[in-house]
């Protein structure tokens, strides 16, 4: 699904991945070419170097237009507020409750909500969001950039999303769960098939041009 990128055609790349109001900054969009026209995927086997380059100079493109485009605005009082109201066993600063996250999990089952009560915690008054990668990122969008209705609780939109809808978060939140097992596993040098990379590619790229929707203002 890159190839029409070598042909030069990469907004249709971009829209056939993401959406018809998606779109790429000048970063991206550089990365995504220098990806189309490296070596070409083997049926089987390690991907060759130059493949790799590519693949991770578009990665780093990705980390930092989220940290530049996501972040920022899940580190604001209305998150935090929206964080807090987040229904809990007991008390305020209980453990969500595990219904709730069960549900979240079962919405976005490549994504672990099992650790969703500490980053949330982070947003009690007097406490501290930590970092935040991939996954982390995602859960806030998750819970914060989209209305749902999940056991028995709401929420609604508190970050700010550009011309980014409702399936659009989704499926952002869909990109960036894909990334992270096969980023996994390139990091720590295990073996990754073709199919593997080749869906790590689609959904960065993916990734990328919904990025582009938020950026954007209505």
């Amino acid at each position: 699904r890159l190839e029409d990128a070598a042909g030069g055609d990469l907004k249709t790349t971009v829209h056939a991945l993401a959406g018809t109001e998606a779109s790429l900054s000048p970063e991206a969009e550089a990365a995504a070419r220098a990806l189309a026209v490296a070596p070409e995927l083997p049926e089987a086997g390690p991907p060759p170097p130059g493949r790799l380059v590519a693949l991770l100079g578009l990665l780093r493109v990705l980390d930092q237009e989220l940290a530049e485009t996501v972040e920022p605005r899940v580190r604001t009082a209305s998150v935090r507020n929206a964080g807090t109201a987040l229904p809990r066993e007991s008390t305020r600063k209980a453990p969500i409750r595990p219904r709730l996250l069960e549900a979240f999990e079962s919405r976005f089952p490549a994504l672990s909500f099992a650790k969703a009560n500490d980053l949330l915690t982070g947003l009690l008054p007097g406490r501290k969001l930590g970092r935040l990668g991939i996954a982390e990122l995602a859960i806030l969008l998750a819970f914060f950039a989209r209305p749902w209705s999940e056991a028995g609780a709401r929420g609604e939109t508190v970050v700010n999303r550009g011309r980014l809808d409702d399936e659009g978060v989704e499926e952002l939140v869909h990109d960036l769960a894909a990334i992270l097992p096969v980023r996994q596993k390139l990091e720590s040098g295990q073996d990754v098939e073709p199919g593997e990379i080749t869906r790590l590619e689609s959904s960065a790229l993916a990734a990328l041009g919904r990025l582009g929707s938020m950026r954007e203002c209505d």
